[in-house]
């Protein structure tokens, strides 16, 4: 839209559209560079917040990234501990096994002669009584013959 002459400074038509025409153009120039110059400044400064989050943000991680490395490596510790704890328990283990195993043999084997010598008495004692049983009868016998011989 154009302005009308004004009154005081009237000139020719064809001059006063070339003026308007050239402070139309710088006003609309001076207008671009400040709008560009002010989005390159708030391009400037949402980078700026976007770099400094970002740098906070790799600064979390690393430490995050360090406490959790830490913890690796004191459970690989604590893994190899008990590692070795375990492999010395199956140690004892299997030392309290083979114990067990020949304690159990011997146990058995004091049972088989417990049993033997069980065994041999409940056969001394029938023996015993039989041989008992057979002086009664001799001595019933002799008895007898020397009642006879007394006797006669």
């Amino acid at each position: 839209m154009t302005n009308p002459p004004d009154p005081q400074t009237a000139t020719t038509p064809a001059a006063s559209t070339t003026a308007s025409t050239t402070a139309s153009t710088s006003a609309a120039a001076a207008a671009i560079a400040t709008a560009e110059s002010l989005n390159a400044a708030l391009l400037q400064s949402d980078l700026e917040t976007q770099l400094s989050s970002l740098t906070q943000n790799n600064q979390t991680l690393t430490e995050t990234n360090t406490r959790q490395q830490t913890q690796i490596t004191n459970f690989q510790a604590q893994l190899s501990q008990l590692q070795s704890q375990i492999l010395e328990q199956k140690d004892e283990l299997e030392s309290e096994r083979k114990k067990v195993v020949v304690e159990r043999s011997k146990a058995e084997k004091a049972m088989e002669v417990e049993k033997d010598v069980n065994e041999r008495m409940a056969r001394f004692d029938v023996e015993g009584d039989s041989l008992r049983q057979e002086i009664r009868y001799e001595s019933t016998s002799l008895l007898g013959v020397a009642f006879c011989l007394l006797v006669k």
